[in-house]
């Protein structure tokens, strides 16, 4: 497992359909087990929504190149609502909401050549 350092903030705005862009730099310690290796952000409680839509950049390394995966919305969706009728349908604000956000989440897969 890499560890992931803390983010370096280098914009926030707020778009015109009223959603919040931030872009910012995390540094990755260790080296890479396999020449790739998958990266996603989301809350584990899908509370808030994260959605990758600017262009990956790798810096310290030649020969990399990435690929933005998204999500498959309509699984990540019947995924949920099979946990809700699991629970009895009923969710109670965050009390007992599932733990679904890994499966809305983008991931970005990072392919480098070996050195």
């Amino acid at each position: 497992m890499l560890e992931i350092g803390a983010p370096a903030p280098v914009s926030l705005i707020l778009t015109e359909t009223g959603q919040l862009e931030t872009v910012h730099r995390r540094p990755v310690v260790g080296a890479a087990p396999n020449p790739s290796l998958e990266a996603a952000i989301y809350d584990p409680e899908f509370y808030i929504a994260f959605e990758m839509t600017l262009p990956m950049q790798i810096t310290g390394r030649e020969g990399c190149a990435t690929e933005l995966v998204r999500a498959d919305l309509d699984a990540a969706y019947a995924v949920l609502q099979e946990e809700i009728e699991r629970i009895g349908g009923a969710v109670s604000a965050e009390d007992n909401f599932p733990a679904v956000g890994t499966i809305f989440a983008d991931r970005v897969v990072v392919t480098c050549a070996a050195d």
